[in-house]
């Protein structure tokens, strides 16, 4: 492993706060489920574009 790594998730990603329990990259954003909400990160603006239920991906 290089040094300095493993990082931190909020000092790689701008806005994104919490234990993450899991991410996927869709349409150029990278999502990061943190247990009752999602952040959406833009990864061209690289910051937080908005924050929704995790619930919402399965139409609750």
């Amino acid at each position: 492993m290089e040094k300095d790594y493993p990082k931190n998730t909020e000092e790689e990603f701008s806005g994104v706060s919490g234990q993450v329990d899991a991410a996927v990259e869709l349409n150029g954003y990278i999502y990061f489920f943190s247990g009752p909400k999602t952040f959406k990160y833009d990864t061209e603006k690289e910051d937080v574009v908005s924050v929704v239920k995790s619930s919402s991906w399965i139409g609750c």
